[in-house]
């Protein structure tokens, strides 16, 4: 085995110094390592590299042209390493690759970020469906292909490891808590704003909104492009709920005017970029009618957070502070895969809401999905080229489809990984869907109101693992279905 650089193990939780025993550390597994693994990619490399004339062989760090490797021998390896992981490597990522070691490098790099190599590696085993041996996938929400990245399942196991599977108690419950303070504090330097609270997926920050922020007398007007499930949290609430278009400045200033004086808070709940319709929104705009009208405004940031301005999410990507929203909420942590949610936004504010009784506000984010969402969120911070990555799929997407003359809608001139056509009345959708199934592709259909009633759209939503030539074949199977309908 040649000499290798020691790795950190990719965890941040800083357990030691939190003064957590693991147990198990000093036990040494006998099981092999997964090809994934940077030490497994070392050895197969060498055994590669052991093919090679003795007059060849080398030191593992020396520059190729001291020790006489030529460019036919360099390729000759290259080759082989893309036939035993099944995957190509483009002329850019071998660009200032000099010995054996930065070339094990690259291996590590690429292969996280062309997730083809895990899936068919085996690593990430999915339930088996008719078409799951050929399907492309348009639904996953793992934007950044971050779910399965060595560092964030190697920090989620550690965390594990502290503090069990379930939520600490008894002597562990004070250092648990302070990861998770950590992790807040980093959650909110990176937002830009004065606090975060992390909460359990899905009904922490709803719960925390249309349960603690919002009571009887208030009023809640919801975008109502909104997904499903905000909607049914808004109505479900002690306070009036209106659905709103955000689109119809007129309607919404009738409104904030009208209820003016008659209720005792004013809340407008929107999703940075709709999950229905793939809209952004525009913050501008409504920041302009906030501070012309007075309410609290409370974005999701659901999908756009860690997708769109360098991972900031909207503000960021619109040039505004963060802090003059009064609250932010993700009710997924859908692109740093630990399977919780945030409120975020001035302390007070946070503060009032992460304090309520547990009957109200649950703040129960088991020690796994904090760690991996801590070490996703180091991730996005220390390199936007994911980011970069997923922005440039998603323009390729919007172009191709603009050139076959797909209706993208309010899709088409937003940011962001999520896409949606239009397909017509709503009973159309589920055909074209299924007729797609059948031929490999996976996609969602999704119910628009629109002024001549409802109507189906086709929703795609892009990550890291679906390369251009994938997307110029699904944007191809896409139209060339609905010209058949």
């Amino acid at each position: 085995m040649p000499h290798t650089a020691a790795r950190a193990p990719g965890s941040s939780l800083g357990f030691a110094a939190a003064g957590v025993r693991q147990p198990g550390a000093n036990v040494v597994s006998e099981r092999a390592l997964p090809a994934i693994t940077y030490e497994a990619i070392v050895e197969l490399l060498q055994s590669e590299v052991d093919r090679l004339p003795a007059s060849s062989r080398i030191h593992w760090g020396e520059s190729f042209s001291e020790c006489g490797i030529d460019a036919v021998a360099f390729h000759d390896v290259v080759h082989r390493i893309e036939s035993r992981y099944q995957m190509r490597f483009h002329s850019e990522w071998l660009e200032g690759v000099d010995c054996w070691n930065d070339l094990a490098e690259r291996i590590e790099r690429h292969l996280v970020d062309r997730r083809d190599a895990d899936e068919r590696g085996g690593r990430r085993r999915t339930k088996k469906t008719p078409y799951a041996s050929h399907a492309i996938n348009l639904t996953s929400t793992d934007y950044l292909g971050l779910s399965g990245h060595p560092d964030v399942v190697t920090a989620a196991k550690e965390a594990i490891d502290c503090f069990g599977c379930s939520m600490p108690s008894g002597e562990l419950a004070d250092p648990y808590a302070s990861v998770v303070a950590d992790f807040e504090h980093e959650l909110a330097a990176f937002l830009g704003v004065e606090r975060a609270a992390a909460l359990p997926a899905e009904h922490g920050p709803m719960t925390a909104v249309f349960e603690r922020l919002v009571g009887e007398g208030d009023l809640v007007l919801i975008d109502r492009d909104a997904r499903p499930g905000l909607a049914r949290a808004a109505e479900a609430s002690r306070a009036s709920c209106r659905q709103v278009s955000l689109c119809d400045d007129r309607q919404l200033i009738r409104l904030l005017g009208d209820t003016q004086g008659r209720s005792r808070r004013r809340v407008v709940v929107v999703e940075a970029i709709s999950s229905v319709t793939g809209g952004m929104l525009d913050l501008p705009r409504l920041l302009r009618l906030k501070a012309a009208h007075d309410f609290v405004l409370v974005v999701d940031e659901s999908d756009s957070f860690g997708t769109v301005g360098g991972g900031r999410g909207l503000a960021a990507h619109c040039g505004v502070d963060p802090q003059r929203v009064d609250l932010w909420i993700a009710s997924q942590w859908r692109c740093f895969c630990g399977g919780g949610g945030y409120i975020a936004g001035r302390d007070p504010l946070v503060r009032y809401l992460e304090t309520a009784g547990h009957d109200v506000v649950s703040r129960q984010c088991l020690p796994s999905a904090v760690a991996a969402a801590r070490r996703g969120l180091a991730l996005i911070a220390d390199d936007h080229r994911r980011v970069e990555g997923l922005a440039e799929r998603c323009e390729l997407f919007r172009k191709l489809a603009a050139d076959c003359d797909l209706d993208l809608g309010e899709s088409l001139d937003a940011d962001g990984p999520v896409i949606t056509v239009r397909l017509g009345g709503p009973y159309r959708g589920m055909e074209i869907a299924r007729s797609l199934l059948e031929q490999g592709l996976h996609a969602d259909v999704v119910s628009v109101a629109s002024a001549a009633g409802p109507e189906s759209r086709l929703r795609v939503r892009l990550t890291l693992a679906v390369h251009d030539e994938v997307i110029a074949g699904a944007v191809r199977l896409i139209a060339d279905t609905i010209a058949d309908f």
